[in-house]
């Protein structure tokens, strides 16, 4: 499915490919990364080449960790083997993730409680 113009997927189409095990969608139009989560339910999947999409190309590296971390059936990300330092990688990336997302809590709750005190 290499440089096939693809936006996105079905999600009735992609269980019907429950025994795909590798899966090149390079260069492809893929803009939310929402789409690609929903390679979950394709159970073989074991190699997943997403490199030249625009949601790759905005995110970043850290893609690939939040790829990992939603397909847990993967053994090679852009020909990136999942072994113990990728692990490392999502490890570190989760433990960020988690740290950013309790900050902004606290932020949303102290401008909260600002506006509160002024009305």
């Amino acid at each position: 499915m290499y440089d096939n113009q693809i936006l996105g997927f079905d999600e009735d189409a992609v269980l019907s490919h429950d025994t795909l095990e590798y899966l090149n969608l390079r260069t492809n139009k893929i803009d939310k990364r929402e789409e690609i989560k929903k390679l979950n339910r394709m159970t073989a999947l074991k190699v997943l080449v997403v490199t030249g999409n625009p949601f790759v190309e905005r995110a970043g590296e850290s893609i690939l960790f939040e790829l990992f971390a939603s397909i847990k059936t993967l053994e090679r990300i852009n020909k990136i083997p999942i072994d113990k330092r990728f692990l490392k990688g999502v490890f570190a990336w989760q433990a960020e993730s988690y740290k950013e997302a309790k900050r902004l809590e606290k932020a949303e709750k102290e401008a909260g409680q600002e506006v509160d005190s002024l009305t």
